[in-house]
């Protein structure tokens, strides 16, 4: 190979540099915690991954709030499914991404944050599949 390593460190050690920098925020910088993964797409393909199920997520809450359906009592259960997974699937881009831009204290908070959220997503999601009605007749 090239003989580069990619080398991913969420820990500090004594006299490191924690990654939260000098305190100004740079929005279009280039992520300091990750190099240059040796050429791969990695970097992109979860970046595309987030967006897709952002916008999976955001397009299934239009259609949620659709007022012919929500007006006549009907709530479309699939839908919720969709988004609980939509947002489920957002979880590990979202930590990756997280992770270019900053680590150390804040990036643990993060991820005790998605812990949690992955664990109530997946149960939202289980309780929307058993609330999905079922085809009446198998014929």
């Amino acid at each position: 190979m090239v003989g580069k390593v990619v080398v991913f460190k969420s820990t500090k050690k004594k006299g490191e540099e924690d990654g939260r920098g000098d305190g100004k925020r740079r929005w279009f910088a280039p992520p300091e915690n990750i190099g240059d993964m040796e050429g791969t797409l990695d970097a992109w393909v979860l970046l595309l991954s987030f967006c897709i199920s952002a916008l999976t997520a955001v397009m299934g809450v239009f259609q949620i709030i659709d007022q012919p359906y929500t007006a006549q009592g009907q709530f479309r259960f699939f839908l919720a499914l969709s988004i609980f997974w939509a947002l489920y699937n957002m979880i590990p881009p979202a930590l990756f991404i997280f992770y270019c831009y900053n680590k150390g204290r804040l990036f643990e908070d993060f991820c005790s944050f998605c812990i949690t959220a992955s664990f109530l997503l997946g149960i939202g999601g289980t309780i929307c599949t058993w609330l999905v009605p079922g085809r009446q007749s198998c014929r």
